[in-house]
């Protein structure tokens, strides 16, 4: 119904932004590295958006990218998983991390996602495996990039979570720096920037 809204980003908050279309502003639940990089107030934007159609309510979901979208609707087909716990999935990875632990049955990092234990984790896998592998193994070239890739995102997610800092915080800084250093940069780069950019936060 609604595939994607663009105009000026009116409010966000840690949970939700309202973009205003047309003298209208839509308010959209959205994942937490969205928000943060979404921009400011007052700054034009795109939102891909899935529309919920409940009895008592409307609600609107969005992300910055198509196939995040894409993957939050397969999320929430899954049994006992509803938009909210779909955000937290997609808040704590990016998705082409997600789809590599469903394809590769990494029931232990799906649990790290906030909500997410180890049966509904099994379920995740369960459900969209073979959707997924379809998608990760039917290309080799990207297959290979994405594990390089998600390697050291998850190697310095660890060594961020060793030092103390939050999931939702360590996966923010860490994209971020990855769109600063990269697609390629080693592991060692990556956390030094993250924790760069967490003091200068914290100043």
């Amino acid at each position: 119904m609604l595939a994607y809204l663009k105009g000026k980003l009116a409010q966000k908050t840690s949970d939700w932004a309202i973009v205003e279309v047309g003298g209208v502003g839509y308010r959209i639940f959205m994942p937490s590295g969205n928000l943060s990089t979404i921009g400011n107030i007052g700054a034009s934007v795109q939102v891909f958006t899935h529309l919920q159609v409940r009895e008592d309510m409307l609600n609107l979901y969005g992300f910055l990218h198509e196939e995040e979208l894409r993957f939050f609707e397969m999320l929430v087909q899954v049994s006992g998983i509803g938009p909210k716990g779909a955000l937290g999935i997609l808040g704590a990875f990016p998705v082409s991390l997600l789809q590599r632990a469903i394809a590769e049955e990494n029931i232990a990092m799906l649990s790290k996602a906030p909500g997410i234990g180890k049966k509904t984790a099994q379920r995740i896998v369960l459900e969209l495996r073979e959707k997924i592998s379809k998608i990760v193994f039917n290309l080799p070239y990207l297959e290979e990039r994405a594990g390089a890739i998600n390697t050291n995102f998850q190697d310095a997610l660890e060594a961020m979570e060793s030092l103390g800092y939050s999931l939702p915080e360590a996966n923010r800084v860490i994209n971020e720096s990855l769109k600063k250093l990269g697609e390629d940069a080693p592991v060692e780069e990556l956390i030094k920037l993250s924790l760069k950019q967490l003091t200068l936060t914290n100043i």
